[in-house]
C-alpha cells in the first residue's frame, strides 16, 4: 500500500496557481498571515517579527547554496524544514504501478485542488481519497489523529490483513 497524508502533486498544484494572477497570489499569503498573527499576542509578536526576518534570510541563503549545488553550507543554516524543502524541490516522482490512497483534511488552504491532490496521473491502479476532518495539521490532532488512524488500519487491512495481525499470530499463520 502507497499511502499519502494530505500530500498534494506540487506540479500540479504549481500549474494550478501559475494561472493566478501575482495580485492574487500575494493576497493570499498576506490573508493566511493576517489570520495567524491575529491570533497571538502583543508580546509574541514583537518577539515573533525579528527572528522570522532571520529565519527567511538564512532559509533564503540555504536554500539558494543548495539549489546551486554548494556542498559547505554551514550546519547552523541547515534545519529540518529546509533540509526538507529542498529535497522536494529536486524530487521528481515516477508513476506507480499500483493503487495509491491519499488521506485528505477536509479543509484545503485553496478550493480549487482536486480531490486526488494531482497524483492520478501517476497513479497507474488509480486513487482512493479517504478524507480526514480537519486541515493540514488538525488531522495530525485529537480527535481526528484516532480517524485517521482509524483509516490507515482499515485500508492496510484490505491491502494485507496478515500485516495488521500481531507478530504471534503472523508468524503461527506461515
Amino acid at each position: 500500500m502507497l499511502g499519502l497524508l494530505d500530500a498534494y502533486h506540487r506540479d500540479s498544484v504549481a500549474e494550478m496557481q501559475r494561472k493566478d494572477p501575482m495580485r492574487m497570489r500575494v493576497g493570499r499569503r498576506i490573508e493566511r498571515f493576517r489570520e495567524n498573527f491575529s491570533q497571538v499576542s502583543l508580546d509574541k509578536k514583537v518577539a515573533y517579527l525579528p527572528k522570522r526576518l532571520i529565519n527567511r534570510t538564512l532559509r533564503g541563503i540555504y536554500s539558494s547554496s543548495a539549489f546551486l549545488g554548494l556542498r559547505s553550507v554551514p550546519t547552523f543554516l541547515r534545519s529540518t524544514e529546509d533540509l526538507l524543502r529542498v529535497a522536494a524541490k529536486r524530487y521528481r516522482p515516477r508513476p506507480w504501478p499500483g493503487q495509491v490512497t491519499v488521506f485528505r483534511a477536509s479543509v484545503q488552504p485553496d478550493p480549487r485542488l482536486p480531490m486526488d491532490l494531482g497524483w492520478t496521473p501517476l497513479a497507474e491502479g488509480g486513487v482512493e481519497v479517504c478524507e480526514v476532518p480537519g486541515d493540514h495539521f488538525d488531522i495530525f490532532r485529537k480527535p481526528n489523529i484516532q480517524i485517521l488512524a482509524e483509516r490507515m488500519r482499515a485500508r492496510l487491512e484490505r491491502s494485507d490483513p496478515a500485516a495488521t495481525q500481531s507478530p504471534e499470530a503472523a508468524y503461527s499463520a506461515r
